[in-house]
């Protein structure tokens, strides 16, 4: 807007002009697109600010609104455009979010779990395997649930999980199968099901050392530690702590019959304090 137009639309509402001045002012107003947007643009600036507490005035700059007819939606970009539906929209704009953050929690903690993982199969010392694909049983005298506990365990022979789950179910107290079976869980992330069956063998020591091949519960113990890692990874400072007083205080993590179980601890420690 020009100096002098400002001027005029100074005296015109201060009530500074003559009749006929106002009515030249009020003509153009009327009749003048220019004259009528720089008068709304002069009463929507800071300038025109002292004059709205004034009723006749506000409704002198409504009537000169009105006669202009519409104005121009204003052009908006695709981020205000964005912003403008989510405002308008706000049970939808709740629901994105929503969504939104149950996706990153779940990407967050799918990587956590792989990472996880990625530790007890690195850490965890597996069972014994009795038998070797394609060759004759070895020449040991072990329990016959144990050894087909073994061969499915470790893929001689077909069956997998299930066939471990029917013939848990087949003993009558503790067996062998569930020592392998906590073992497939473990393996597999199962950590729930893993941390009963390793405390499950824990509790049946006497019977785990019968055999003569795993005589060292520091396996046991490791691989339960692991268990528990994988189930709760914040936890993972807890964990520390015990493991780290496993290693210098349990027998069963000292000697040359506890090596495996005592190097493999001293590793996990070393990567759980990074």
């Amino acid at each position: 807007m020009d100096k002098t137009y400002a001027e005029s639309c100074h005296r015109y509402l201060y009530g500074r002009m003559s009749a006929a001045e106002i009515e030249s002012f009020e003509q153009a107003l009327r009749n003048e697109p220019a004259r009528q947007k720089a008068y709304i643009d002069f009463m929507l600036s800071e300038q025109a600010n002292p004059y709205y507490n004034d009723e006749q005035l506000r409704a002198i700059a409504g009537a000169v609104r009105v006669d202009t007819g519409p104005m121009p939606h204003p052009a908006l970009n695709l981020w205000d455009r964005l912003w403008l539906f989510w405002a308008r929209n706000p049970l939808l704009t709740i629901g994105f979010a929503t969504l939104l953050v149950a996706g990153l929690v779940w990407v967050t903690r799918t990587a956590w779990d792989r990472a996880d993982l990625t530790e007890v199969q690195k850490h965890m010392i597996n069972p014994f395997c009795l038998s070797v694909a394609g060759s004759d049983p070895a020449p040991v005298d072990h329990e016959a649930v144990t050894k087909r506990a073994s061969d499915f365990y470790c893929g001689v022979s077909s069956g997998g999980r299930d066939s471990l789950v029917a013939l848990v179910s087949a003993c009558d107290s503790f067996c062998m199968a569930s020592y392998y079976l906590a073992h497939w869980d473990l393996r597999a992330g199962d950590y729930s099901a893993a941390r009963g069956g390793l405390d499950q063998c824990l509790q049946n020591q006497a019977f785990i050392r019968q055999a003569a091949y795993n005589r060292s519960i520091g396996t046991l113990k490791l691989n339960l530690l692991l268990a528990e890692l994988g189930e709760s990874p914040a936890r993972r400072s807890d964990l520390y702590r015990t493991l780290s007083d496993m290693v210098k205080n349990d027998p069963d993590f000292q000697g040359q019959l506890n090596e495996e179980a005592r190097e493999k601890a001293e590793e996990l420690l070393h990567r759980l304090i990074h």
